[in-house]
């Protein structure tokens, strides 16, 4: 044991020896410790280090909820309402023909079951399918039911940044971040069903330049 310990302490300054006379085990040394030839990479000499390390967060835990108020408000009000009068008078008063009649009823029935989807289906999609991050690189958005979208917006791009409040958004403290940006495509991006909060805290980071904690 006692040469064993001394041969463990001396290993550093042998191990210096032998690297410098034998080329051979030098690379064999290298291969099997390759961090020992590279210093630590940090997060900054990675290309989208810190973005990539940022977790994605979703939108206010009430959007659904919201978004469902608005839609069956909007559809019942001005489309499934005067579309349910005018069918009742069409058969009541025999103003269409039989045929015509029921053409338009199986219409009517069809566009209500779409209309209802997309009232009661469609904001829970919305928001499973929305995802937001802000890291140093910028702010990056993921959305779309039908059709996915990736936003990226670098801090660099970033004008000038508005947060809109509507008087339900209000009520169920909510906000919109709108992001203005340089050039043509995605002059202006919007990202709805923020905490108003969290809308607040986006604009103030985006336009300071730096971020100190990611949201």
């Amino acid at each position: 044991m006692r040469s064993e310990k001394a041969g463990l302490s001396g290993f550093g300054f042998e191990k210096e020896q032998r690297l410098s006379e034998e080329p051979e085990f030098l690379e064999a040394a290298l291969a099997a410790d390759p961090e020992s030839s590279s210093p630590p990479a940090d997060s900054h000499d990675v290309p989208g280090g810190d973005q990539e390390a940022t977790p994605w967060r979703a939108l206010h835990p009430r959007y659904v909820e919201l978004e469902r108020l608005v839609s069956w408000t909007v559809t019942g009000l001005f489309l499934l309402l005067p579309a349910t009068v005018t069918l009742t008078l069409a058969w009541s008063h025999g103003w269409l023909p039989m045929i015509w009649r029921g053409l338009a009823t199986g219409a009517g029935v069809g566009a209500a079951l779409l209309l209802a989807w997309t009232s009661q289906v469609y904001p829970q999609k919305a928001f499973e399918r929305t995802r937001y991050r802000l890291s140093d690189f910028g702010l990056e958005i993921r959305k779309g039911v039908y059709w996915r979208k990736v936003l990226s917006l670098p801090r660099a791009r970033v004008q000038h940044t508005d947060v809109r409040e509507g008087p339900l958004q209000r009520r169920y403290e909510m906000a919109t971040l709108v992001i203005h940006t340089a050039g043509t495509e995605n002059a202006s991006v919007e990202l709805e069903g923020l905490p108003r909060d969290v809308a607040f805290e986006i604009r103030d980071q985006l336009l300071a330049g730096t971020a100190d904690d990611a949201v």
